[in-house]
């Protein structure tokens, strides 16, 4: 446990077996009794892939990496992976027993559903002040760590299927959820969950929305904020490929051998099948087979560069939002966030920010205002900054609120227009 800035951080808590031994690949199982103190200090690493220069040299020639080319584990790197963070406000935590709980928001972080762990980059103790000053009100942030080996993570197909567990990932989210739910009141927390994720943490939450075909109770959390999520996945099909390709790059032929292999050779083999995909192919994620027939018809943009790029923004993102708050009846609340340069997860350093609260700078200001968005929303179930225009739902108009330097806005969703429907109609489904 550490405690800074009126924040007690209790780090390292495992919610889960060790998916290890005969456990892995299987699907997350619950705790056995174990007394044990743990201090919290030195949290494992996620044993995926690590961004480095002969990592970008392979992936942009579409040129694997030998194993011998395959960098070092960096330190704590571990399959014994299953742990979570729970942020708790001082005063949060000591009033625990006074109140009906604090909100509270749970974390999926990101990195292309191969890379990353809970607590890689962000610090959520701005988040957490500007609730305090926006509507008075504390919140417990909660992020998670979960599987992210490759093909065994996020897979399906008859043949992973058949001596194992498909989608780990979203299993060992769901399984940290339930623990949520069964222990925030502990710290002072509501079970009442806003789960938030980015990129491959927000594709997450497509699936947990969409999980059993929603034949299998509610689901472990109130409400949810998708940020730069994803278009659709694989067929199982495709995913069976995939999985075939990893078994013949860790040079075994069933799960039960993969399962008898050390860390370390699946962690090579993984290393090896990451490298060989260009790009934005997305080895293990959602994918265009051909951009240029739908390129080139739909999106009459004056370079091939942004016709191409218009399009793979509206499959993967733009129209799988809307597809979404189409399914939901419009009822949800949606932003732009236009603050240069804007790219994919440009909205991370803002969501985290931990600058001056009462900022001058245009960049600092757009960041306090998204946190006002997110920490309302987790507290009152609604958007709101203090000063800027009310942040109303999308409803049949399409309205979506705009978050830019010059301010907050309100404009009419560009999704809106019918070039998402050939989405809709042809692979939204």
């Amino acid at each position: 446990m550490q405690h800074t800035s009126g924040i007690y951080n209790f780090s390292n808590i495992r919610y889960a077996q060790p998916p290890t031994g005969e456990l892995r690949f299987q699907a997350p199982q619950s705790l056995k009794t174990d007394r044990t103190i743990l201090t919290g200090e030195d949290g494992p690493i996620s044993l995926g892939w690590k961004i480095n220069s002969t990592y970008v040299n392979a992936s942009e020639h579409a040129t694997p990496l030998s194993p011998a080319q395959v960098p070092l584990p960096i330190p704590h790197e571990s399959e014994d992976y299953l742990f979570l963070d729970v942020h708790v406000p001082e005063k949060t935590l000591f009033d625990r027993n006074k109140s009906d709980g604090a909100a509270v928001i749970v974390w999926i972080h990101g990195w292309g559903l191969t890379m990353g762990w809970k607590d890689a980059q962000y610090d959520p103790a701005g988040l957490v002040a500007q609730s305090l000053l926006q509507i008075g009100k504390e919140v417990i942030f909660v992020a998670l760590n979960y599987r992210k080996l490759g093909a065994f993570r996020w897979s399906g197909g008859p043949s992973l299927q058949s001596d194992s567990t498909a989608n780990a990932s979203l299993l060992d989210q769901r399984f940290a959820l339930e623990w949520v739910q069964q222990n925030i009141k502990s710290f002072g927390g509501d079970p009442k969950v806003t789960l938030t994720g980015e990129s491959s943490g927000a594709c997450s939450i497509f699936g947990h929305l969409t999980s059993y075909g929603g034949g299998n109770g509610p689901v472990p959390f109130q409400q949810s904020l998708t940020q730069s999520s994803c278009g659709f996945a694989y067929a199982p099909s495709v995913s069976d490929i995939i999985f075939q390709s990893f078994l013949k790059t860790a040079k075994v032929t069933s799960v039960q051998e993969a399962r008898a292999l050390s860390s370390e050779e699946l962690r090579v083999a993984n290393y090896v099948q990451v490298s060989g995909s260009q790009w934005s192919s997305f080895t293990y994620g959602q994918r265009i087979a051909s951009l240029t027939a739908v390129a080139s018809t739909k999106y009459l943009q004056p370079s091939s560069l942004m016709r191409a790029a218009l399009t793979v923004i509206d499959f993967e993102f733009v129209c799988a939002n809307t597809a979404l708050t189409r399914a939901v009846d419009n009822c949800t609340y949606n932003y732009i966030f236009a603050v240069p340069p804007a790219l994919h997860t440009g909205d991370l350093n803002s969501t985290f920010y931990t600058g001056p609260t009462q900022p001058q700078d245009p960049n600092d200001q757009a960041a306090v205002d998204l946190q006002r968005w997110v920490s309302s929303f987790a507290v009152e179930g609604r958007p709101a900054a203090k000063g800027t225009e009310v942040f109303g739902e999308y409803w049949s108009d399409g309205m979506v609120q705009t978050l830019a330097l010059t301010g907050v806005g309100r404009e009419v969703d560009p999704a809106v227009a019918k070039r998402c429907d050939f989405w809709f109609e042809e692979f939204y489904k």
